[in-house]
């Protein structure tokens, strides 16, 4: 009896554990106050903890120079000072406290742009940085550690889709080539989680929608192929929340031959430790090409139909749920050292691997290892008293649902 006892208290911490993991961490779509004017093709990023949608497509065709920019706090959106030329199929990022616009296309025949424009909040001006070393629209732009990424893309100028992979550093105002992707890919999505860019899907050499995940390592600026999506999809969004990254809306392949793809409301979600996927919940309308970004807790997406104006909102739960998001809450903590994070990454995973093979024991020893080791940096002042209370409720939790003694 006993041992059935425990092998139900096994099964029932691996089950919460892996529902948690593969459960997405977002809560259901709500409606906010819409956008002051709906627009595909723009660019979108986040910066002072506001959604900048910059730029677009009307659905007359006509390309737009116009700043829209959502504050969560007051539910409202303002107007920003105007790029200095229309802007479509652009990428954007936020690093050092400034926007910054690359490349795009002035209008829907026009060749691809290389330039950069960036905006500082504090004036609500745009200045103008150095272009990058090859002109693309529909490309990845993502922010590691004050540099800005610029991944795959599109020059329809001469109708290809690259593998260029480039790296601009804000405080030098330099370009610098990178290693190029393993394939071409224009339209693709991406997001960064630490030190490590996700490039998703996105049409490849022969324009037909792919389901690969690239990943780059900004350290060593290697690329390494991951778990594929579900489903071959361009067009898509990016987002990160608690240490997940989902991949929201876009077009995805429903038939190859004879080929046929629709714009889409699926979200799925990617665990980045784990190499995994699972289902999110849909957008409340297919959407592609739209505006996206992540505030305190909650995801926000707009501008991807030219015929609608809403803006929808995700909150997940609060606190950690799953070993995933602990990891991601030790990892965004500067006080701790690279070996302090390791250590404590080291400790869940390897209560995520006892857990997986039935192994109470060691799992409980190593969760209240993960526990003592956690004080210890609170004590110490390396671990902030917020953080230190949010990851020992979530593994005490976790040791409760084990059986593991007090």
């Amino acid at each position: 009896m006993k041992i059935l006892s425990l092998f139900s208290a096994i099964v029932a911490a691996f089950l919460a554990l892996t529902s948690l993991e593969n459960a997405n961490a977002q809560g259901t779509w709500v409606t906010v106050t819409s956008i002051l004017t709906p627009v595909a093709r723009s660019a979108s990023a986040v910066l002072n903890g506001e959604l900048y949608v910059v730029g677009g497509e009307y659905s007359s065709g006509q390309y737009t120079d116009a700043v829209q920019v959502y504050n969560p706090v007051s539910n409202t959106w303002r107007v920003a000072h105007s790029l200095s030329h229309t802007s479509g199929e652009a990428a954007a990022a936020s690093a050092l406290g400034q926007l910054y616009v690359i490349g795009g296309l002035l209008g829907a025949s026009s060749p691809s742009l290389k330039t950069v424009s960036i905006y500082d909040p504090l004036t609500d001006n745009w200045t103008t940085g150095s272009s990058m070393l090859i002109e693309k629209s529909n490309f990845v732009a993502a922010e590691v550690n004050g540099k800005i990424y610029a991944l795959g893309g599109y020059r329809p100028d001469n109708n290809a889709r690259i593998d260029d992979a480039e790296v601009y550093d804000p405080l030098q105002d330099q370009w610098m080539a990178l290693p190029p992707l393993p394939g071409p890919r224009g339209n693709p999505a991406g997001a960064a989680v630490g030190d490590k860019i996700y490039v998703f899907g996105g049409d490849d050499a022969t324009g037909t929608q792919t389901n690969t995940v690239f990943e780059f390592n900004t350290l060593n600026h290697k690329w390494t192929p991951k778990s594929p999506m579900p489903i071959a999809r361009d067009s898509a969004s990016a987002v990160v929340l608690n240490g997940l990254i989902y991949v929201m809306g876009g077009v995805t392949l429903v038939s190859v031959s004879p080929p046929a793809s629709m714009v889409d409301s699926r979200v799925d979600v990617y665990d980045p430790v784990a190499d995994t996927w699972s289902a999110g919940v849909a957008l409340p309308e297919p959407l592609a090409r739209l505006a996206s970004g992540t505030i305190a807790n909650s995801i926000y997406v707009t501008a991807g139909n030219f015929n609608s104006n809403k803006t929808y909102k995700s909150t997940a739960p609060a606190g950690p749920q799953s070993i995933t998001d602990a990891i991601s809450i030790i990892q965004s903590q500067p006080s701790l050292t690279g070996g302090q994070q390791n250590s404590l990454t080291s400790k869940l995973e390897g209560a995520q691997a006892s857990i997986g093979s039935g192994n109470s024991n060691a799992a409980c020893g190593q969760l209240g290892a993960f526990i003592n080791e956690v004080n210890a940096n609170r004590r110490s002042g390396r671990l902030d008293q917020s953080p230190a209370t949010t990851l020992i409720t979530f593994v005490a939790t976790l040791r409760q649902s084990l059986g593991c003694p007090p």
